[in-house]
């Protein structure tokens, strides 16, 4: 991410523990990947997540992103998203976190950010 939004593709992991009504449900690890225009003043992107349960289901998430501000590359997004395929079909989620550069100056070099980080949840209600 630079300082001026630019076409990009993003991507990530997410490991998640589960806690709800199905006490079979322990666990998830996901694979998200998307794109759109991201900046380190603002990002709107869209992605598809691809979540592996510890049951063997799966689940596959779209999320459009409103135009986000972000500062200098931190990020606290809300993140909706809807189910569109396997295990909680048709239902819509929140998947909010916090995603942190470790180099926030990098803004504003001609490479600028390349990985930011930081604790994520998955609500499904």
């Amino acid at each position: 991410m630079t300082l001026e939004a630019r076409p990009t593709h993003v991507r990530g992991a997410a490991h998640y523990s589960c806690t709800g009504t199905d006490p079979a449900l322990r666990w998830g690890t996901s694979v998200i990947q998307g794109s759109g225009l991201v900046g380190c003043l603002s990002n709107n992107a869209s992605a598809v997540e691809d979540i592996t349960w510890n049951t063997g289901e799966h689940s596959k998430v779209v999320y459009g992103m409103p135009d986000t501000v972000a500062v200098a590359g931190q990020t606290v997004a809300p993140a909706p998203g809807k189910v569109i395929a396997g295990r909680y079909k048709g239902r819509s989620v929140l998947s909010p976190g916090i995603q942190l550069s470790a180099s926030p100056l990098e803004c504003a070099s001609r490479t600028g950010v390349e990985l930011i980080s930081g604790p994520e949840t998955l609500t499904v209600p």
